[in-house]
């Protein structure tokens, strides 16, 4: 597990902690207690997405490196999010192209229907 999946878990398990004891301290008539953990529970779900676009980066930056090591193919231009535009500029040319993710398993990048060639 990565620094950045840890901190993601964390500030989601500190966020949910943090509305429980909200409630706590609502329930036992502790209002200023309340909106204070109600404003902490905040932020730790504001970090929550930081940390899941962080993430999402880093891993999607995981699978184009995993894509040119597999793959004898020169990409110029990505479609971003990976895998998501149809126009993608491949040796030099605009190609529809789509990168599969299925599992644990390296990814398989498709150009015009068909699989690209291995290195």
């Amino acid at each position: 597990m990565s620094q950045t999946e840890t901190s993601l878990l964390l500030a989601i398990v500190g966020g949910f902690a943090l509305l429980a004891a909200t409630v706590g301290a609502f329930v036992v008539s502790r209002q200023r207690l309340g909106v204070l953990l109600l404003v902490l529970s905040g932020a730790a779900f504001a970090c929550a997405l930081v940390f899941m676009a962080r993430f999402s980066s880093e891993w999607e930056e995981q699978q184009r490196a995993e894509v040119i090591a597999k793959y004898d193919v020169t990409v110029q231009d990505w479609g971003a999010p990976l895998g998501s535009s149809p126009d993608w500029k491949v040796d030099g040319r605009i190609q529809d192209c789509v990168v599969l993710v299925t599992g644990p398993d390296t990814p398989t990048m498709e150009c015009g229907g068909e699989e690209m060639p291995l290195r």
